[in-house]
């Protein structure tokens, strides 16, 4: 996969966390560009619905909760066998509405029956044949996951097109991700920005992010950040929590918009209450310096907060001063260490002299000029000034004993950070 350049918060940057479970299937990018409410859609998960008599059903609250109480045959009710003995004689009739369903009730574990993403595949795969743009799409993403058929990101690409190519929106913003990375075809930007267009226009607001994406960074277009904020805004419209970062960010720094403090906090909010780790982070930010909102100390503390425990490291840095300085917090000299820690942890220089300053002063932590050193020497060396500063205002001051032991700590450290 092609890598794809990144840039500052301050010309449209995207999210900087990761998320496990995706990067789990090789998609680093995805985890860092979608927000939490977004990653369910990006997952391609499909829900249930059934036609009868000409009349269609949505069937995914029933059928999701009765997945969770019937796990098994036995424990099947009356009506599951009923409507799953529909579903299966219409499929082998050859349906294809009921095939793409009766796969779906495999892929789920649905009345009664046993997940069997196998079997799911086979259901699909019927489907798709006859034209069914749904079954295509959904057998699109069982190839991209390796879901109840080998991972062949050839055949991912192939059914992706077949469904994109009769409107399906959702398989027009696959298409448009699978020419962006790279995967199962050459990486071209332009072919994805075509198709993140066409998915975009029809409403799909993960492909209006996409489109706002694309025209920030001027991937596959012409640069325009007006342009960026209208997708952005059209997919925030939508309850789309990285485009409400993003357009949020656009109004903090002007850029397709004038700048607008009050816009930029209420979109930094709407991000945040769904769970953006960065969005917390800047309305923290927003909160303790009185930008865009009234300067509330505790409110900032409680973003802080919200953002570290999603392990964002500057969020976990700042809940530390908080607890150290006491604001919007009591004073609390063990909670300050354990955030710096946290984030020190994780590389950030600022939290490393924060976390050296810590053991120099014996400040919720034993003293240890020893440890203090290592972590000045780990900010120091990724440029940070006051670590330098205290690393060499220090290190003359060690006995023999004590640099030693510097040196052995910060060895261990560096030892088990690259294992």
């Amino acid at each position: 996969m092609v890598g794809r350049r990144r840039s500052s918060e301050a010309t449209l940057a995207l999210r900087r966390d990761d998320d496990a479970a995706l990067r789990g299937r090789g998609m680093e990018k995805w985890a860092a560009i979608l927000g939490p409410s977004t990653r369910r859609l990006a997952t391609g998960q499909t829900g249930l619905s059934w036609r009868h008599e000409g009349k269609s059903f949505d069937m995914v609250p029933a059928l999701l909760l009765m997945s969770s109480i019937f796990q098994s045959p036995d424990q099947q009710s009356e009506a599951d066998r009923k409507l799953l003995a529909d579903v299966r004689a219409n499929a082998e009739k050859g349906d294809a509405h009921a095939q793409k369903e009766l796969g779906a009730i495999f892929n789920k574990g649905c009345l009664g029956v046993a997940k069997d993403k196998v079997e799911a595949v086979k259901w699909y795969r019927k489907a798709a044949e006859q034209g069914s743009a749904a079954a295509q799409r959904t057998l699109g993403h069982c190839y991209r996951d390796g879901r109840g058929a080998p991972r062949d990101y050839e055949q991912a690409v192939s059914w992706f097109r077949k469904a994109a190519e009769q409107g399906d929106a959702n398989a027009q913003y696959e298409l448009g991700r699978c020419y962006d990375e790279g995967t199962g075809v050459p990486q071209n930007y332009v072919e994805a920005f075509e198709w993140y267009r066409r998915a975009a226009e029809q409403g799909f607001a993960i492909a209006q992010f996409m489109l706002g994406h694309c025209y920030g960074t001027g991937e596959g277009v012409q640069s325009d950040l007006v342009e960026a904020v209208e997708w952005y805004r059209k997919g925030a419209a939508q309850g789309l929590s990285s485009a409400q970062q993003n357009l949020a960010m656009c109004y903090r720094h002007g850029q397709g918009v004038p700048e607008n403090l009050v816009e930029a906090a209420e979109w930094y909010r709407k991000a945040a209450e769904q769970g953006e780790a960065e969005a917390q982070l800047s309305l923290g930010d927003f909160c303790r310096r009185g930008e865009g909102v009234q300067k509330d100390m505790a409110e900032a503390a409680k973003w802080y907060h919200k953002a570290a425990e999603q392990g964002l490291a500057t969020a976990q840095h700042n809940l530390g001063a908080c607890y150290g300085l006491g604001l919007g917090v009591p004073k609390n000299q063990e909670e300050t260490a354990k955030w710096y820690r946290k984030a020190a942890e994780q590389g950030l220089a600022a939290a490393q002299n924060s976390m050296g300053l810590c053991y120099k002063q014996g400040q919720g932590v034993p003293q240890s000029l020893p440890e203090a050193c290592k972590w000045f020497k780990l900010a120091a060396e990724q440029g940070h000034p006051k670590a330098q500063a205290e690393l060499a205002a220090l290190w003359p001051l060690l006995s023999a004993a004590e640099l030693a032991e510097s040196e052995r700590l910060y060895e261990e450290y560096s030892k088990r950070k690259q294992s």
